[in-house]
C-alpha cells in the first residue's frame, strides 16, 4: 500500500547580507526568521510533522 503524498507550500525569502532567512508555512501561518539555512529547514521539518499529526486525527 502506498502512501498519499504530502504537499505542504513555504514561503521563503533570503536578504543580507548578512544572510537572513524567514520562512512561512502558508497553511498554518507559522513564520520564522533565522540566520541559518539549517534551522529553515528544521522549520519545516516541524510544521510537515505536525500537520501529519493533524490530518492523522
Amino acid at each position: 500500500m502506498t502512501e498519499q503524498p504530502w504537499i505542504a507550500s513555504f514561503v521563503v525569502r533570503l536578504t543580507g547580507p548578512p544572510l537572513r532567512v524567514l520562512v512561512r508555512h502558508v497553511q498554518s501561518g507559522q513564520e520564522m526568521r533565522c540566520l541559518r539555512l539549517e534551522e529553515a529547514l528544521a522549520f519545516m521539518e516541524h510544521c510537515l510533522q505536525l500537520s501529519g499529526k493533524t490530518e492523522g486525527e
